[in-house]
This record gives structure tokens, sequence and C-alpha cells, in this order.
């Protein structure tokens, strides 16, 4: 492990995290330094990703470093970037940066963040059936298929039981049948 050695760089980059995380290089920086150092030496730093969550995920290089944390990071660090998408699910999984920390979340996380996510996907956004609006989405069907490919159980059946109110609608989507395949898995 690249204890000590490396200390200086992690110390220099607080207080910089989010400029560097979203700059061509310094994002991939942080990446490698997540993926190498033990938590107590990136610590701050992650708290530092995890409280700029919003801007980041909207970022071409930000995204990947929260897909990090959600990746090498600790339960709390996840739960963290949850706090700060809550609400928002369904909007980020149609953006063509954000649906991927959203999809990453639904991978990396515990039981209880994803039944708080399929709680939003089941929902309803802007008076429509979020799953619909989700589904008709170039991004958002990517989310969906990776809730059924990671979703187990009695929350896969809901999710699935939600996909199905709409199926008529669904073979009508561009992306539809990549969902209908997935049910069928």
């Amino acid at each position: 492990a690249p204890g000590p050695a490396i200390q200086f760089i992690v110390d220099d980059f607080l207080g910089h995290v989010v400029p560097l995380a979203t700059h061509p290089y310094g994002c991939r920086v942080i990446q490698r330094i997540l993926e190498n150092c033990r938590h107590q030496q990136v610590n701050m730093m992650l708290n530092e990703i995890v409280e700029s969550t919003k801007d980041l995920v909207h970022d071409q290089y930000g995204n990947y470093v929260v897909q990090h944390v959600l990746e090498h990071g600790q339960p709390k660090d996840r739960s963290g970037v949850l706090e700060r998408l809550r609400w928002q699910l369904v909007t980020l999984s149609q953006h063509k940066f954000a649906s991927n920390v959203v999809e990453k979340l639904l991978q990396f996380s515990a039981h209880h963040t994803r039944q708080v996510m399929l709680e939003e996907f089941t929902g309803e956004v802007n008076g429509q059936p979020a799953i619909l609006v989700m589904m008709r989405d170039a991004y958002g069907n990517y989310v969906i298929q990776k809730a059924l490919d990671v979703c187990q159980g009695a929350d896969r059946e809901r999710l699935i039981a939600c996909i199905k109110e709409h199926l008529l609608a669904l073979r009508k989507f561009t992306y539809g049948k990549h969902i209908i395949a997935h049910i069928d898995k």
C-alpha cells in the first residue's frame, strides 16, 4: 500500500478536490488515490467529494470520481451520496453523466438503499409514472436495466410489476425490447 509516500499529494488536494475532480487528468489521479490508499488516509478527501456530489455527477469527469467513491468508499460514503441525490434520481437517470452514477449506486449499495431508489423509480414525477419516463429515455432505460440486474426477490418483483403495468407502451419505445429482455432473464 502506498502509505506515507504519497500522503503529501492527498494533503495537497484537500480544499481543491472539486476543481481537480472536474479536470481530465485530476479526476484520474483522484481515482488512483481512492483505489490505492487506505480509507483513513483519504477520509477528508472522500468527505469533500461526497459534499460536492450534486455538482460532480453532472460533470464529464467528476461523475467518474463519484462512481469511484461508490465502488471503493465505505457504506457511509455511499449513503452520503444517496442523501444528496435523493428525490432527484429519476431526473439524474436522464442525464448523460449522472445516469452512470445512479447505475453505480444501484450496483454497489446495500439493500436498504436500493429500496429507497426503487421507491422513486416506481413513484411519480411531474404527474407521470417515473418508470415510464425512465424507460422512454436514452439513459434512463439503462438505469432500469441495471435495477433489473441487481435487484432480487421482492424488490425485483415490485419493479417488474411496475414495468408490466406499462407493457403496451413499452413495446413502442426504442429501448423497450431491451427492458423486456431483462425481465425475461
